[in-house]
């Protein structure tokens, strides 16, 4: 047995002395005087001898048990489990992923049965005998609410009511590592973990938090894999968490359907009032999980939001998900604002929701997607070149074919600003999209720390490469100012013969060219390139035998290994060539920075960056948090270390969280492989239940203070009787009452009444 407060039971069971002492104190002696009547009230006296002194027996074991019952109730004793002798420490891990967002018939969501049960568990715990609780929200990037184990149990009930749910996946990697670190600060041994720590994991456990298989969405900033896979990984790498009790919350069992926006593929970054409807056309894929029986429909609207003026909302387009099938794609117009802020950045963006039955599409928050973009009315692309140099046999530099492409005509929408070599600096970048390097060999060191800057900020570099015979010296002064250019060698390499351009894998970068792409490249001929180590996915264009011609090292960033020289390439007299010049300077983001993400995943944004402010609420995120992921959607405003606006970053929620499908506890276990060595509980399941009851019947507490109560019931019954018993002479036998009648029959006679007896005698 232990005792939760020994102190408390020993100074009860020592004030059992009280009612003792009391009743040895109140057991006074007298000394008899015999009158002419007494010899009645001795024999009524030892009449009631007997059950009297029965009666005041029991009713000094009844107060000396009621006082210990007390004081046994107030030490709270335990009995049963030896692993309750010791303090409990318990982490509880909340999974408020995007999945937990599910609605059920009743209005409620899944995270409320998961506060719910964790509330449970904190109403299990004694915070006087040591327990303590730590509580982690999962929710990529998950983070500890309470991350030192407290006994303060009030404010782990409050801390788990003020969990918000997030739009990003479960990150389990995280928030078993950061359980890892509460089981070992509460028990205060880095060496040897506590045999009572339990780590509790309340989930739904539907497909979404999981993680899926599904691979990175197109334009949402997803990562190589899905989150379930590369957390496993690194937990089967080894967190170093294996010495605590594992308990799982059940899967749930109820069916729900979810809509989402799994992607939005917008073909430009920039959007011109005077592009066409088929320019400005997005194609947003829908799908569903859970039950797929049932034809679903619904309907799909666009916004376009920039600057401080009203929303520009599309017409609703509708969409139709047939029986058994699981998605649908659907072509919506962008509509274009009235109005342009022609403000610091012009930034933007575009809002795609989906309008359903909640009954079909159980989540909200993933069927709404936020595409950065910009609202302009052209785009300003600045021309470095140096008047007088000539690049070719021909005449004709480099920089007039360059220029001839972006402004072929007074009705392009680009607009071309020449700038010289030896005039390159942050003032002469003011105001531009786009800035395009004829000539980077020309460039002092200063000039390419302008042009730093300027990306920094958002803007777009194009580089070619001059047309010079031997080592090309420039790359190593671009290189230090723009480790993105790495890979670029120091001379150019001849083909072995002219080779035709075919699309890389990044070939969608150039959006509307689409499958006139190929066509137009096989045209070229390409007889040398400056040889670039660049990774696959980066390759817009490239010669027939691989090597790179046109590179997207970076958001922002192109190179062109090519010269525009006929020794080089004759990539400047055919047609591709002016689509090729306008679809980069359409591409070109904005004058400020423009990011789409997905809830949960790192943000990556320009050295110059300090902090993040949300549209919807007060929020502000500094730079140390948002590299880690921001796990709220939302639109954020994005401002520099000065407090200069920079532009803004669209967050949307982490669709592949979103998958609603029911998971299984095989499914769920084998998830989980890798982070412990012993096996894995179920809430609810017998072993649980076993633990519980055996942990409720141990508790005597109770059990004293319902006995107290009884004997102090047992108590007042056997005083009363005794104090309404009297005897045939008038003498009570009730404590109260045999004083009382005792006193006046044999109290000690007084000196004035002892002389009255004397004389009387006389």
């Amino acid at each position: 047995m232990s005792v939760l407060h020994p102190t408390l039971l020993a100074a009860g069971l020592a004030a059992i002395a009280l009612p003792i002492l009391i009743h040895l104190l109140l057991r006074r002696r007298y000394t008899p005087i015999r009158w002419a009547a007494m010899r009645f009230v001795v024999q009524a006296h030892k009449q009631q001898r007997r059950r009297r002194r029965l009666e005041q027996i029991l009713l000094l074991v009844a107060r000396c048990l009621l006082v210990a019952m007390i004081a046994i109730a107030v030490a709270h004793p335990l009995l049963g489990s030896p692993a309750r002798e010791r303090e409990r420490t318990v982490v509880i891990i909340l999974d408020n992923g995007l999945a937990s967002q599910t609605s059920n018939e009743d209005g409620s969501v899944e995270l409320d049965r998961s506060k719910r049960l964790a509330l449970e568990e904190i109403d299990r715990l004694r915070g006087a005998m040591g327990d303590r609780v730590a509580v982690i929200s999962s929710a990529a990037p998950a983070r500890a609410v309470i991350g030192t184990p407290t006994g303060d149990l009030d404010a782990a009930r409050v801390a788990i009511e003020g969990i918000e749910p997030a739009d990003s996946p479960p990150d389990l990697t995280r928030a078993f590592a950061l359980a890892d670190a509460a089981v070992r600060d509460g028990n205060g041994d880095t060496g040897n973990l506590s045999i009572d720590a339990t780590v509790l994991v309340l989930s739904g456990w539907r497909v979404g938090s999981l993680g899926t298989t599904a691979g990175p969405r197109p334009g949402l900033g997803g990562g190589d894999a899905a989150p379930g896979e590369s957390s496993n990984a690194e937990l089967e790498a080894g967190s170093g968490v294996s010495d605590f009790a594992l308990t799982l919350a059940a899967p749930v069992e109820t069916e729900s359907q979810n809509l989402r926006i799994r992607d939005v593929t917008i073909p430009r970054g920039v959007l011109l009032l005077d592009d066409t409807p088929a320019v400005r056309q997005a194609i947003v894929r829908i799908d569903r999980t859970g039950p797929a029986s049932d034809d679903v429909s619904g309907e799909l609207i666009c916004e376009i939001r920039s600057g401080n003026g009203s929303p520009t909302v599309s017409d609703p387009v509708r969409f139709v998900i047939p029986a058994g099938a699981r998605e649908s794609t659907v072509a919506i117009a962008i509509p274009v604002p009235a109005q342009v802020d022609e403000g610091a950045h012009n930034a933007g963006f575009a809002l795609f929701s989906l309008r359903a039955s909640p009954r079909i599409d159980s989540i909200a928050r993933d069927s709404v997607q936020r595409t950065a973009i910009r609202v302009a009315r052209g785009v300003e692309a600045g021309l470095v070149r140096s008047r007088g140099i000539r690049d070719d046999g021909a005449g004709i530099p480099s920089e007039a074919w360059i220029s001839a492409a972006l402004r072929p005509d007074e009705t392009s929408p680009v607009r071309v600003r020449e700038i010289a070599h030896s005039g390159l600096d942050a003032a002469s970048l003011i105001g531009l999209d786009l800035v395009v390097l004829a000539r980077p060999d020309l460039l002092p060191g200063s000039a390419w720390s302008a042009l730093r800057d300027f990306v920094d900020a958002g803007g777009s570099l194009l580089v070619f490469t001059p047309a010079l015979e031997g080592a090309q010296a420039w790359v190593d002064t671009a290189i230090a100012r723009m480790p993105e250019l790495e890979g670029l060698a120091r001379e150019g390499v001849p083909l072995e013969r002219p080779e035709p351009l075919v699309i890389g894998d990044a070939a969608g970068a150039l959006g509307l060219l689409g499958a006139e792409l190929a066509d137009l490249a096989g045209a070229v001929r390409i007889s040398q390139t400056l040889p670039m180590n660049a990774d696959a996915t980066r390759v817009v264009l490239a010669a027939e035998s691989g090597a790179p011609v046109l590179v997207r090292p970076a958001p922002g960033i192109w190179v062109m290994t090519s010269a525009i020289s006929p020794t080089w390439s004759d990539l400047a007299a055919r047609p591709i060539f002016p689509a090729l010049m306008q679809e980069v300077a359409r591409q070109s983001p904005s004058r400020g920075v423009g990011v789409t993400v997905a809830a949960g995943e790192p943000v990556a944004l320009p050295p110059k960056a300090s902090g993040l402010a949300s549209q919807e609420s007060n929020l502000r995120v500094d730079r140390e948090n948002w590299t880690a992921g921001l796990p709220r959607a939302g639109v954020y405003d994005l401002s520099s270390n000065a407090g200069d606006p920079m532009g803004l970053v669209a967050v949307n929620a982490n669709t592949d969280a979103g998958d609603t499908a029911i998971g299984s506890q095989a499914r769920v276990e084998a998830s989980l492989v890798g982070i412990r060595e012993g096996g894995i509980r179920w809430l609810g399941d017998e072993a649980s239940k076993a633990s519980e009851a055996r942990f409720e019947s141990t508790e005597l507490a109770r059990w004293a203070f319902a006995l107290a109560v009884f004997l102090a019931v047992i108590e007042s019954l056997i005083a009363a009787s005794a104090t309404r018993r009297q005897p045939n002479t008038g003498m009570g036998t009730g404590s109260d009452a045999t004083r009382a009648t005792r006193a006046g029959f044999e109290r000690r006679p007084s000196k004035k009444t002892n002389e009255t007896q004397r004389g009387a005698a006389a």
